[in-house]
Order: structure tokens, then sequence, then C-alpha cells
């Protein structure tokens, strides 16, 4: 964003207050109203060469510019009316206080402004689209406010002449301060840089998010609902593979190899690898491969039916894994998963798989923990296994046995407890829920194609969607203060106007307005001076520690 529109109204700003004070000091009324027509002239010179520069908000900016000029010349029919300075010199400082504001907001805009490439759609960053619920409503009440916050000024104006029994200079002063504080841009900016600022960061990281009502959707929630895959390595490793009956284990690796192949998932695709290392494999041809719950898969072979699956799947089938009990018990309290391979309903073979934690998933959940998130996994795995998995990852919540068959009912629960989460995951089954939560962020899977989730973290990892998730807290959490912040200007201001009217306020009120815009506009410095502020007093905890002045 250019500083051009800007140049001509930071220019006059010196000659504003120099005009100030020649109205001040004017002695002779031909003197002040030179000072106040040329005043204008500067002011309405500045505001024409910015709409010319933005001609493409020339509607939205229109009725704002018309605000502050109409709050204006209210002051100066004021000041003509007692044949007092003081007002023409508060119109003046009326139109030159919201300069410094918009200073501030070119200067934030021009430096969020440069983002890497794909950090956000290939769009200009002015435009990002905040669809947000907050922003839609805050909009179209500005839209409504531009047009009837004249009216509604006048009226005040009116009713406070005709019921406080005012005089008619007051009711306009009355008119001129409610005129500032009824400013349609402070509502437009309650929601739109807290999310693009989230956005912004987010590229950063190399996450992108799809817009603004992602953002929302992902702040407002506190369970964060992850999908073990998203955790851990995308295929597994088999570990302790023994054969526990009398059969031709060459002949079984070759049959278990052909039947998992016909299944691309993360757990075919590490049997087949381990039974490709550990010896050659003979074409075999097994018949009606089909899955099974439990995880498992079943198939035909020459010899029979031939069944590779957890525990779960096994007993589902009729197979009975007592005699293995107790290596199962051991393999899953060290938080692998015990699998079994059955031929007509016998056990033939037994083997481990072990996954391993996917870089800094673990800092990830401790972020978010340390948030106020409340993360939760959930895995196909069995109880033992799924333990030992959270402990691993510091989670205090861990979903055993959902597989996909149990991810309907894991999400009917949420939705029962009336519990906002954020889905995070990968694969079909990801794609298929994905809408039904309240938010979702796509962590597992190859980073290529458009990603149906709100926020794309497949490139950056678990770390830098912990990251993302947090920023977009910190933006509701924003718009929330922004929300209440710029209420309170707008309705004590209302409350004000009727019972404080005097030039004073009116300059009081534009100051006011201009730097609340600017609050808005800068959550970011404001989130970065809370982090500094922190840091600061563990600093000085830590040093009155060592001082021996105050207690560990």
């Amino acid at each position: 964003m250019s500083l051009v529109p800007l140049l001509p109204r930071l220019l006059a700003f010196p000659a504003l207050l120099f005009a100030g004070v020649l109205i001040n000091v004017a002695g002779s009324p031909r003197r002040m109203v030179a000072v106040v027509v040329l005043s204008s002239a500067a002011v309405l010179a500045g505001a024409a060469l910015d709409l010319w520069h933005n001609r493409d908000r020339l509607v939205r900016r229109l009725p704002e510019e018309a605000g502050r000029l109409l709050a204006a010349g209210l002051l100066i029919l004021h000041g003509i009316q007692t044949g007092q300075s003081a007002s023409a010199a508060a119109a003046v400082f009326v139109c030159a206080a919201f300069v410094p504001g918009d200073l501030l907001e070119c200067l934030f805009r021009r430096r969020s402004g440069v983002v890497a490439d794909g950090c956000l759609p290939a769009r200009d960053v002015d435009e990002w689209k905040d669809n947000s619920a907050t922003a839609r409503i805050a909009r179209r009440v500005a839209g409504v406010l531009e047009w009837v916050r004249l009216p509604l000024a006048l009226g005040l104006a009116v009713a406070s002449g005709t019921f406080m029994g005012q005089s008619m200079d007051v009711s306009l002063l009355v008119g001129a301060i409610a005129v500032l504080f009824l400013s349609p841009r402070l509502l437009r900016l309650i929601a739109f840089d807290a999310h693009r600022l989230a956005a912004i960061r987010a590229g950063r990281l190399g996450v992108v998010v799809r817009d603004g009502d992602a953002v929302s959707r992902a702040g407002s929630c506190r369970s964060i609902l992850f999908m073990a895959d998203a955790l851990w390595e995308e295929a597994p490793t088999v570990r302790d593979w023994s054969v526990v009956a009398d059969v031709d284990e060459a002949w079984l690796r070759s049959a278990l190899y052909d039947l998992e192949s016909r299944f691309a998932d993360r757990y075919g695709t590490a049997i087949c690898a381990f039974l490709r290392s550990s010896g050659s494999i003979t074409p075999l041809d097994v018949a009606d491969g089909q899955r099974v719950t439990g995880p498992g898969v079943t198939g035909t072979t020459a010899s029979g039916r031939l069944l590779c699956g957890a525990r779960m799947a096994l007993l589902q089938e009729g197979v009975s894994t007592a005699a293995e009990e107790s290596w199962a018990e051991a393999v899953a309290e060290s938080g692998r998963r015990p699998f079994f391979v059955a031929l007509n309903g016998q056990l033939v073979a037994r083997f481990a798989l072990e996954d391993r934690l996917r870089p800094q998933a673990a800092d990830a959940v401790r972020q978010l923990l340390l948030a106020g998130f409340d993360p939760v996994m959930m895995t196909s795995a069995e109880l033992g296994t799924a333990r030992a998995m959270g402990e691993r990852l510091g989670l205090s919540r861990v979903l055993f046995e959902t597989g996909a068959d149990g991810l309907e009912s894991v999400f009917s629960d949420f939705e029962s407890a009336a519990d906002r989460f954020v889905l995070v995951g990968g694969g079909a089954l990801f794609e298929e829920f994905a809408g039904r939560a309240c938010g979702s962020v796509h962590l597992s899977g190859a980073a290529v194609g458009v990603s149906p989730a709100g926020i794309d973290a497949r490139r950056a990892g678990p770390a830098a969607a912990a990251a993302v998730l947090c920023d977009c807290l910190s933006a509701v959490r924003s718009v929330r203060r922004n929300l209440i912040g710029v209420s309170m200007i707008m309705v004590v201001g209302l409350c004000l106007s009727t019972g404080w009217p005097t030039p004073g306020m009116a300059v009081g009120a534009a100051a006011l307005v201009s730097t609340a815009a600017a609050a808005c506009t800068l959550n970011g410095p404001f989130q970065r001076a809370t982090e500094v502020k922190a840091a600061l007093a563990a600093t000085g905890r830590m040093i009155l520690q060592r001082l021996g002045v105050m207690k560990r």
C-alpha cells in the first residue's frame, strides 16, 4: 500500500495546527473567516486527493468524509452564532484529528502487505475476503449507519433543543459530536484486520488460510479433535514378526503380501514394505479381498480363508487370540499395536505395528494446552495402545477404538454436548467429515491439490498448525475486545453528546474515534506488546529470585 493518498493530509496537518493557533489570536472577524476558509480548503483538497487515489472505495469513503466535514460545518455554525473563535479552531482540529489514525492504519497495512507467495489467495491483501459472521453483520450495520447517522444526529440535536431546552447553538454542537461518534469505519474495522493478520501470520509459517470465516471458526472452538494419522508418520513400522503355527512361512508371506497390496492404506503399505524387505515374494492370487472392522483385511487363498488384523477384527470374525494375550498386552503397553494373521480360523502369525510421532507433534500439543485448548486424539487402537500414545503426546483425553465406523458416534457425542471443535487430520475420512466440524485443519497427506479444509497446513506440520490455531484464538479475542470497545464508544459517546456539548468535546470525540480505528487495525503490535510485557515481568521475577528478594 502506498502512502501517496495520505501525503496531502499529512502536509496539511502542520498548517492546520498553525491555523488553529491563528484563529485563537485573530482579532478581526475577517481574518478569522479567512483562516477558516483556507483551512477548510486544505482539508477538502486532502480529502479529494485521498478519494481520487481510492476511486474503487469512493462509495464507502464518501459518507465517512462527508460526516467529518459535516461535523466541522456544524462547529463553524456554532462559532458564527456565538461569535467564539474556539468553535472554528475545533472544526480545524476535528478534521486534523483523523490524520494520525489514518497514518497508523496505512503504515500497518503497508507492513503486513508484504507476504510470501502462496500465503494468501491470489489477490491483493487489501481485498482479503472476510466472510465471517461478525464481519458480515458489522458491514451491514455500517452500511445502514452510513445513511442514517445524519438524520439520527440531527434528530438528536432537535430532541436536545426540544426536550432538554437547550439553545440552537448547543443543539448544533450535539449534532456535530453525535456525527463524530457514529462512525461506520469503526464497525468495519472490528474484525477485518484481526482476521487478516491471522491469515498473514499463517502464510509466513507456510499455512494457507482460506478466508476470514476459517479464522473465526477455528478461534471460537476450544476442543481440537486430532485424527491419529495427523500426529504420526505416514506409515508405521512392522516389529516382532513371528510365526506361531506349523505353516509354510514363505507361502504365508506371499499370500499376505498379495492380500495387503490390494488396499492402499497406511497399515497395508507398512506390511507390504516389511514383507518385500524380508525375502522374495511369490506371485499368488488371493480372491475376495475385503476390509473388516477392527481394522483388518480378509481374502480367500488356495489353503483357505486368510485374515490379518488387530484383535478386534479377529474376534469379530470368530477367531480367538487368547493364546497370545500376554504378548498382546505387553505390546500395547509399549505403545505399539498387536496384529495377528489367521488361516481358516487358527492363529498362524503375529507382529506389532509401531507408529512414530511426526516431528514437533508433542510440542504442538503442548502449545495448544498452554493456549487454553482441549486437544483430543481419536484412534482405532485399543485402550492400552491408545493410552500409551496419549502419554507420549502429553494428552489427557484419548478416544480409543474409533475407526471409520466409530467416527460417526464421536461426532454425534460432540454435537449432542454442544461442544464446538476443530477437526485436524487428512485423507478420505477427513474430507467426508470436515464439513461437520466447526473448523478444520488439513494436516496429513500430500501437499498438492486443493484442500477441502479451512486451514491447510500440509506443507508446514503440526507445530505451525498449532501456532495458527493460537493466532486464530487471539484474533477472535481481539474481535471481541474491538466489538466491546466500539460499542462503548458509540453508546457512551451519544450520551456524552447531550450531556457535555462543548467544542473541546468535539475534538475529543474525533481523537477518540481516530485512536479506536488505529487500535482495531493494530491488533498485531498490541498483541506483541502484551507478549513483551509478560516477558519483561518474567525477567524481573527471575532477577528478584536470584537476588533473594522473591521466593522461588
